[in-house]
């Protein structure tokens, strides 16, 4: 079954309240956690979050954009590693990094590694402009043979676009050889035909085919747990965005 998810980063305070009511409520079932490295993790703050099902995913910023583990990288990836066990979270998601190949990626990989380790699928393009690896099918394979992948959708798209692929095709090619865990969706509206398609924005103000992405996912959680989680945008200091994302892809 899916599972519908709501991101939260752990400066988001002032709307930790407000996700606790809005569980209660049953309009979400559980939250993935963004570490937001520039400022302390405030655990007193995030206890409120403990009675929520939390996921964890790696900081966006600093050595992150990298992945290189240097010694900044290590001392933030230990703090990343202690918000995962506060919240006695089974995953962290990790990107790929730029300018990575497939031997430096997993040579920085293994300085990092943990169990709790899922590696999300990659954009054609990252937000520096660079082809990305983890973008192909068979990067995919060869970081699959090693860790569980989230499957972003909207970065589908956009790897599609980039290769020149049917971006539903591709798709459909993922979840059946590659058996993602983990799903992150977002809008991902085309400017131009060189745009790269990388804009975590509502669902409803772009041209994919959401209806057929629901089903696809439908009949592979008929057999698997499908976490979804709705990188959306936040508006107003509250989460009513996030929620009515949510709703518009539950009516479909």
């Amino acid at each position: 079954m899916i599972r519908y998810g709501l991101k939260l980063w752990s400066r988001n305070r002032n709307l930790f309240d407000e996700a606790v009511e809005r569980f209660s409520n049953k309009e979400f079932d559980f939250i993935e956690l963004g570490h937001y490295p520039p400022e302390p993790l405030n655990f007193e703050a995030l206890a409120k979050l403990k009675e929520i099902p939390v996921t964890v995913h790696q900081p966006n910023d600093a050595a992150f954009h990298e992945l290189i583990a240097t010694d900044e990288l290590l001392s933030i990836w230990r703090d990343t590693l202690a918000l995962a066990d506060f919240f006695k979270s089974p995953t962290i998601i990790i990107h790929t990094g730029k300018k990575h190949t497939a031997e430096s990626f997993f040579e920085n990989l293994k300085k990092i590694d943990d169990p709790m380790i899922i590696v999300e699928n990659s954009p054609g393009r990252d937000l520096f402009n660079y082809p990305m690896f983890g973008q192909h099918l068979e990067d995919l394979k060869r970081i699959s043979e090693k860790k569980p992948i989230c499957l972003d959708l909207q970065k589908a798209v956009s790897a599609a676009f980039h290769q020149k692929l049917d971006y539903k095709t591709y798709i459909e090619e993922v979840l059946k050889t590659i058996k993602p865990v983990y799903f992150h969706i977002s809008g991902c509206k085309r400017e131009g035909p060189e745009d790269p398609i990388f804009l975590h924005g509502d669902l409803w103000d772009d041209d994919t085919d959401w209806t057929w992405i629901k089903k696809q996912l439908n009949a592979y959680a008929a057999e698997v747990r499908a976490p979804l989680v709705f990188e959306t945008p936040k508006e107003k200091n509250t989460l009513a965005n996030d929620i009515k994302n949510i709703e518009f892809f539950r009516s479909l």
